[in-house]
């Protein structure tokens, strides 16, 4: 036979080589044309999904926002946008500085809420406690180092002070006037951030829920009535403001009296009524150190001063009887007038109880030793 062709469609010439017919390079040119439609068409739904979910996003971003914009008290009283944007000037993120002094670290520790003239703040004692040094950050990003003022251990409560200027301190309101469904609002700003991350919208559950405290110094209990809400509770918020709906503080929020009560369902916020009071009673304890001492002091944070508990002293007038006496900024006051001193509240007692002038001994620890000071003091009129 002059020639034959095979079932693999192979023909062989004269010379021996084995030829492949035209039929294979078309099954190539096949697959290179599939395979750049493949590619055509993927990258075709690729662009389409990628425009419509940025569509998407933009559509949501844009629907959250008229939602944002058209939240409004249901008694007409205000735009839920336009009272938290009142309040923020008076809330703060408080930051407190932990750790050895070659390795500080910082931590974005909760809120807290400038309530008074002069650069006062009131938040948790859980929120600066254990801080080496504590810094505040205002709604405007400027950031001020505080100093503690008094903390009341009982109630979970302290008062920092900064030194800034223009300060917009929260207008004061009440929480006698609420009852079941009073609308509220909970504005914190734990980290500096936007506020609109933390702002919680709720209604009040109770006005009368009890609440158990135990004072970590002494072990004494004691009850509180705070407000219940149905703001879920969160950390982040913890030294926050509860707020009726024309912006006036009616609570603080602290995350400590939510683990008290064992609750995830709903928020809990002592009432500002209280939060005044206990306040009002730090402040004496330091008005009572100025006036009668001649000293700005705040409490020693045994963590971070040498483990010593007492009243740290943070400036003495140079015109007072204590400076005088040889008291100097840095100095720890341990005892006075034969009195332990732990916290200013016991400074506050050991002075009104001097009727008249007499110079009474004032136990300090300086640079690790104990060392007594006989200080004159004029006495508090009764």
């Amino acid at each position: 036979m002059d020639s034959f062709k095979e079932s693999n469609s192979r023909e062989e010439d004269y010379s021996g080589k084995i030829k492949f017919n035209k039929k294979k390079k078309s099954y190539k040119k096949r697959f290179i044309v599939f395979t750049i439609l493949y590619l055509v068409v993927a990258a075709i739904s690729g662009v389409c999904t990628a425009f419509f979910i940025n569509n998407t996003t933009v559509s949501k971003k844009h629907m959250a926002e008229n939602i944002d914009n058209s939240i409004t008290s249901t008694n007409g009283e205000g735009n839920y946008n336009e009272i938290a944007n009142k309040v923020s000037k008076s809330i703060v993120a408080i930051v407190k500085v932990v750790g050895e002094t070659d390795r500080p670290m910082e931590i974005d520790s909760g809120s807290g809420i400038i309530f008074k003239e002069g650069g006062y703040i009131l938040t948790n004692q859980h929120v600066v406690d254990g801080a080496k040094s504590i810094k505040v950050k205002l709604y405007n990003d400027l950031v001020y180092d505080a100093s503690i003022i008094g903390v009341n251990n009982t109630y979970d409560l302290a008062v920092i002070k900064i030194q800034a200027e223009t300060l917009q301190p929260i207008k004061m309101g009440s929480a006698v006037g609420l009852e079941q469904g009073s609308e509220v609002l909970s504005i914190g700003n734990p980290m500096g951030r936007a506020f609109h991350e933390n702002i919680k919208q709720g209604t009040v559950l109770s006005i009368s829920e009890p609440l158990i405290t135990v004072d970590k110094s002494t072990g004494v209990h004691s009850a509180l009535n705070i407000i219940q809400t149905t703001i879920l509770p969160s950390s982040i918020n913890s030294g926050g403001a509860l707020c009726n709906t024309k912006g006036e503080l009616i609570g603080i929020n602290s995350i400590e009296m939510n683990h008290s009560k064992g609750t995830i369902k709903s928020s809990f916020y002592m009432t500002v009524e209280d939060a005044k009071q206990f306040a009002s009673e730090i402040l004496n304890g330091e008005s009572l150190l100025r006036t009668v001492l001649g000293i700005y002091a705040e409490e020693a944070r045994p963590k971070t001063q040498e483990g010593i508990q007492g009243v740290y002293v943070k400036e003495v007038s140079k015109e007072s009887e204590a400076y005088e006496a040889g008291l100097r900024p840095t100095d720890i006051i341990v005892e006075f007038n034969g009195e332990k001193i732990k916290y200013i509240k016991d400074m506050d007692k050991a002075i009104k109880r001097i009727a008249a002038e007499e110079v009474v001994t004032c136990k300090i620890f300086r640079n690790g030793y104990y060392r007594g000071l006989d200080i004159k003091v004029n006495g508090v009129k009764k």
